[in-house]
C-alpha cells in the first residue's frame, strides 16, 4: 500500500512538470548556455499573443487575425487599441508601425498613435505570417515554403529567403545578427544567422509558446495561456 502511494505521488509531479514554466537546471536537454526569464506579464483579459513587437515604451500584440494592441511592458495592461483590418503580423519601424494583413498579401504602415494607413505595399506571392523589422528592411515568414523572407519596404520584392531548421514556424525575430526562429510543436528555439545557417537551439521555458519580438539584449516570447516572458539569453 505504501509503494502504491509513493507511486502516485511520483507520478503527479512528474505530470505537473510537463507544464513547467522554468527549464529544470538538470535537465540533459537543457543548453548549457540557457537563458534567463527576467519576468513574466499576464495579459489583460487573457488575450493571446501570436505576434509582438516592441516600441520602445509599449508591446504591441496581435492576436491572431486580430488588430493591433499596445499593452505595458510590465503589468500587461492595454494602453489602446487600434481598430485597423484584421492583422498576421506587426512590426515597429521606429516611428510607426507595420501589419500585415490577414489572407491579403498587404504590407501596411500605419501611424502608432491612431492606426491611419500611411501606405501599403503588396506582396506577389506566398502565404506570409508575423513580421519583424530591421533597417532597411522587412522580415516575414512564407508558410507555403516555411521559410524567411527579406522584403524590400519600398517594393515589396522579395531580397532572399532561407527554409527554417524549424518545422513549423509560430514567432521569429532579428537582432541584426541572428533570427530567432520558434517552433511551437516543438517548444524549441533555434537560433540561425542571415542566411540560415543553424548556430543554436533552445528548449522554450513554457510547452504553449506564440510569438516573438527582440529589443535591445532582450526577447519577449508569448504564451498560449495569455502571458509574456521576457527573456535573456547567455
Amino acid at each position: 500500500m505504501k509503494y502504491v502511494s509513493l507511486l502516485i505521488i511520483v507520478s503527479s509531479l512528474f505530470f505537473s512538470c510537463r507544464g513547467r514554466i522554468f527549464n529544470n537546471p538538470y535537465d540533459p536537454e537543457k543548453d548549457e548556455r540557457g537563458y534567463e526569464i527576467l519576468s513574466i506579464i499576464s495579459v489583460e483579459n487573457n488575450r493571446i499573443p501570436f505576434d509582438l513587437t516592441f516600441s520602445g515604451d509599449s508591446l504591441w500584440i496581435i492576436q491572431e487575425n486580430s488588430h493591433p494592441i499596445s499593452l505595458n511592458y510590465t503589468s500587461g495592461s492595454m494602453i489602446r487599441e487600434l481598430y485597423t483590418q484584421n492583422a498576421s503580423g506587426i512590426a515597429y519601424d521606429g516611428t510607426n508601425l507595420w501589419i500585415l494583413g490577414n489572407e491579403t498579401r498587404s504590407l501596411i504602415n500605419i501611424s502608432i498613435i491612431n492606426g491611419e494607413e500611411i501606405r501599403t505595399i503588396r506582396l506577389l506571392e506566398g502565404n506570409y505570417s508575423y513580421l519583424e523589422f530591421r533597417d532597411p528592411y522587412l522580415y516575414s515568414i512564407d508558410r507555403l515554403t516555411n521559410s524567411v523572407t527579406t522584403i524590400d519596404p519600398d517594393s515589396g520584392s522579395i531580397v532572399t529567403s532561407f527554409r527554417s531548421p524549424s518545422f513549423s514556424i509560430d514567432g521569429f525575430c532579428f537582432d541584426g545578427t541572428r533570427f530567432w526562429i520558434l517552433d511551437g510543436s516543438e517548444t524549441k528555439i533555434f537560433v540561425t544567422d542571415i542566411e540560415g545557417v543553424l548556430l543554436n537551439t533552445f528548449r522554450t521555458p513554457t510547452d504553449t509558446p506564440s510569438g516573438l519580438a527582440f529589443s535591445g539584449n532582450v526577447i519577449w516570447m508569448g504564451d498560449q495561456s495569455g502571458k509574456i516572458l521576457k527573456l535573456r539569453f547567455d
